[in-house]
């Protein structure tokens, strides 16, 4: 045990409290320079009482943060254990846990450069020091000022509220980053909708996290191995899209896997090279003229126009509706694309031109509700 990494981890903040009661933990197992951490994430969940999962995720978090790096193995009768160093210097920048004098400036001609005496009774002197400390200035609060805080608070929350909750890692850091963000100009509605936005997307995702959680939660990812992956995909036959998505997924998870050393680079991908269910169907088959006819003469203005986006620009639905009026000029329009991430310049069409022209243009996306905001 190290009263100096515990001494120094102690005077930090690292985020939340869970954060701070595993840097604890490590920081007694240290040696005065931060290295021979050798316990077990297991070790570390009984003795802290946290969650598993909140264990293995702030041990990667620190690890990509460089306050842990890993040091080497030492072999256990489970297989190994990751030696750790705590990095002093990346501890020793965070943010302290006291609370830093206020500077009130310097005054042309100070009235007096000493704490005042006090008053005196037969003789005897008071206090040298003035009750309160002589360098805070205490700014009064206000009902408008207060309403104002209010009123900020519950824009952060509302904001918070719709991002995915198995995503949220510290609930206070969360809110005063959304609090930052609205006071640098950034409108509640706008990110309120892009954290909407956010959470659809990886809704699916997610929840593939989940089955796969549920069903190798405890699995040494070293011990996964190629026909776990094929025997699992097979077992969701019945489900031919589901079942290949899991396998990419796995494909994910594994590389990842090896990048922050769970499983050694010689051990490969095992979740590559499976073979994945072919469409079960004859696929999507266009519109025929008479539908199309029929929902250009009956579909709403907004309707209307992510249609004659998606078939002017011929770009994914998820794409049409985060384009902006200045990717358009008159003769074509330049994004980047949300899946690939490649910057494109495409022609604009004819029809599509005419259908834009006949619109009032505004700073932001081309598709917003009725209040003028973007939609997901």
């Amino acid at each position: 045990m190290s009263w100096r990494i515990a001494n120094e981890c102690a005077e930090r903040r690292f985020g939340s409290a869970a954060r701070k009661q595993i840097i604890m933990f490590l920081a007694d197992k240290a040696s005065d320079d931060g290295s021979g951490i050798w316990c077990s994430k297991g070790t570390i969940q009984r003795h802290t009482e946290l969650s598993e999962s909140t264990v293995k995720r702030t041990i990667i978090d620190f690890l990509r943060e460089g306050i842990l790096i890993e040091t080497g193995r030492r072999h256990c009768k489970n297989g190994y254990t990751v030696i750790y160093r705590i990095v002093l210097e990346r501890v020793a920048a965070l943010d302290p846990m006291a609370e830093p004098d206020i500077e009130t400036g310097v005054t042309v001609n100070p009235v007096q450069p000493e704490p005042g005496t006090g008053s005196t009774v037969n003789g005897v002197r008071g206090s040298r020091w003035t009750p309160n400390h002589p360098k805070t200035i205490h700014k009064p609060p206000t009902r408008k000022r207060e309403a104002a805080e209010e009123v900020e608070d519950l824009e952060a929350e509302k904001i918070l509220a719709a991002y995915p909750e198995d995503r949220i890692r510290d609930r206070r850091t969360s809110l005063r980053l959304i609090a930052a963000a609205v006071k640098a100009g950034v409108k509640p509605d706008d990110l309120k909708q892009a954290v909407k936005a956010y959470a659809k997307e990886s809704e699916g995702y997610r929840r593939y996290i989940s089955h796969i959680r549920e069903i190798w939660a405890n699995k040494d990812p070293a011990r996964i191995e190629t026909h776990h992956i094929y025997e699992m995909h097979r077992a969701n036959a019945d489900h031919w899209r589901q079942a290949n998505y899991l396998v990419q997924v796995m494909v994910v998870l594994m590389n990842h896997a090896r990048l922050i050393g769970f499983i050694k680079k010689e051990h490969g991908n095992p979740a590559k090279g499976i073979p994945l269910f072919k469409q079960q169907s004859d696929g999507w088959e266009p519109w025929p003229d008479d539908v199309r006819a029929e929902f250009e003469a009956l579909a709403s203005k907004r309707a209307r126009l992510v249609y004659e986006l998606c078939v002017g620009t011929g770009q994914r639905i998820g794409d049409v509706v985060k384009m902006k009026w200045a990717h358009f000029s008159d003769e074509g329009f330049d994004f980047t694309q949300g899946k690939t991430d490649k910057p494109l310049w495409i022609p604009l069409t004819d029809r599509l031109k005419t259908h834009l022209d006949g619109l009032a243009r505004t700073d932001g996306t081309v598709v917003t509700d009725p209040k003028g905001r973007p939609v997901s």
